[in-house]
């Protein structure tokens, strides 16, 4: 699990919501995301990444706590009718536990902190890399995202990677109405660093509409969706530099759950929440060598937009 990716994606959050009101709900509603021009946005995003990996007889496991500030803009639509869309990462605090014992603390507050151990140097001056970097997406009409700027030097995760997850995260809504106990679904691929992939299928269930603070009398009224996955595959693409490849991979989703709050009059989702464990066996070849493994794996996050 690279650092650059697991300091972008968020933590599990306990919302406590009237689900009886959802429930008494039967009229269709429509999930749109809106992006108006020339207005911004910040979110505070937490991460938990556990992971316990064994290959022969290697002990790989890691765990990484971090907290980011992002701040989100939209420009003016050019004659092309593409959107300016800059996303940056305004603060970083991670810390993170590697094999050997190894501890990384950063925070982009206290830029100056250095460490005497070789490879935390190296993850700290990607961290600091990392603060303040503004990355920037061309966003069509229909919502098609055609051009990714700003990775930072050294960056483990390509333009590419970036710009599917944009679109994914821009398309995770059905085009058509639905009423409660609606479902879809949707596949998307993550990128954890060097072309390793995690393509997850999940399903969205529509809840209907909930207060966002329950014991609120005027409360603004939100949407809610619950997130489950359902199957998980993992794979290397070739080209991502790695000397590694998948001889065999046979994981399962052992416990998943998430909950997405949007608010339609902004077209905004205001929080998201996913928990995800991941375990089962699997098998790399590196230069000849078969070595076989056994992944359990955590991902905890929370993005929560600020008001």
């Amino acid at each position: 699990m690279t650092v650059f990716n697991t300091i972008i994606r968020g933590t599990v959050l306990a919302w406590v919501v009237m689900t009886g009101l959802a429930a008494a709900a039967t009229a269709e509603v429509t999930l749109t995301q809106k992006y108006p021009e020339d207005s911004s946005h910040t979110y505070q995003m937490q991460v938990l990444v556990e992971q316990k990996l064994t290959l022969g007889e290697q002990s790989l496991d890691t765990k990484n706590e971090s907290r980011v500030t992002l701040k989100t803009s939209y420009g003016t639509r050019d004659e092309q009718q593409r959107l300016p869309v800059a996303t940056t990462f305004a603060s970083i605090q991670s810390k993170l536990q590697l094999p050997g014992g190894v501890t990384v603390e950063f925070d982009s507050d206290k830029p100056d902190a250095e460490s005497d151990n070789p490879l935390a140097q190296i993850l700290i001056d990607t961290l600091k890399k990392q603060s303040g970097t503004t990355l920037k997406y061309s966003v069509g009409k229909d919502g098609t995202v055609s051009d990714v700027s700003g990775l930072p030097e050294g960056a483990l995760v390509s333009a590419k990677s970036l710009q599917r997850e944009f679109q994914q995260a821009a398309n995770v809504f059905p085009d058509e109405p639905v009423e409660v106990g609606d479902t879809w679904r949707r596949t998307t691929q993550s990128d954890v660093g060097n072309g390793q992939l995690f393509t997850i299928k999940r399903q969205y269930e529509y809840q209907g509409t909930v207060p966002e603070f329950p014991t609120l009398a005027d409360s603004r009224k939100l949407e809610k969706i619950r997130v489950t996955a359902e199957s998980v595959e993992f794979t290397i693409d070739p080209d991502g530099g790695l000397p590694l490849k998948v001889e065999k991979s046979d994981l399962r989703i052992a416990s998943s759950d998430g909950t997405i709050l949007f608010d339609r009059q902004t077209g905004r989702i205001v929080s998201q929440t996913d928990e995800i464990r991941i375990q089962g066996d699997l098998a790399l070849g590196a230069a000849g060598m078969n070595l076989e493994g056994r992944l359990d794996l955590t991902m905890k996050t929370k993005t929560t937009e600020e008001r």
